[in-house]
């Protein structure tokens, strides 16, 4: 007695998974993916897609006719006209509010705090080192006093960590000044 004929399957694959469910037609879908694949057809291509398949197909060796290549220029060009007409004045619009918004905060700040003169942070490194204000320094001349004051402060023979922090911030300013 012959066995009865199987359905075969879906031909859909979906992340390297073939569908389960029985299919027909040619090729063989179920019901479901189908009507995926109808509403896909029938839906009008966005913009840039046709660009983006002749790309495609351009890297994986198919060949390309001329009205193909046409097609994807067109498409390309469609997408650059679509973003320079309305919706960029209009987004150009919306992000200048913000900054129109940012311009007048800033005015009203300089208008509310009177300009203070800047007062350099700390103490004066060349007192916390120990030179007179007058005197040229050098770099060897710096490097030798944090020798001379990192062992009198330095944390691990007694000193302190807040003097130390000082000691090394002083040098610092001062050998970026030379």
């Amino acid at each position: 007695m012959p066995q009865p004929k199987k359905q075969p399957r879906c031909a859909y694959v979906e992340r390297d998974m073939r569908c389960r469910r029985a299919g027909t037609g040619n090729p063989p879908l179920c019901e479901p993916h189908r009507m995926v694949l109808e509403e896909e057809v029938a839906r009008p291509p966005r913009p840039g897609e046709r660009f983006v398949n002749l790309l495609g197909r351009a890297f994986r060796g198919q060949k390309l006719n001329d009205e193909q290549i046409l097609g994807g220029i067109e498409d390309l060009v469609g997408v650059f006209q679509s973003h320079s007409s309305y919706a960029a004045v209009e987004a150009k619009e919306r992000l200048r509010e913000p900054a129109r918004r940012f311009q007048r905060n800033g005015q009203q700040r300089q208008q509310q705090a009177p300009p203070q003169s800047r007062k350099p942070a700390g103490p004066d490194p060349r007192i916390v080192l120990g030179f007179p204000i007058g005197q040229k320094l050098t770099a060897e001349a710096i490097k030798k006093r944090h020798r001379e004051l990192a062992r009198k402060h330095h944390p691990d023979r007694g000193g302190s960590v807040a003097k130390m922090q000082e000691v090394n911030a002083a040098v610092d300013r001062l050998l970026a000044t030379l």
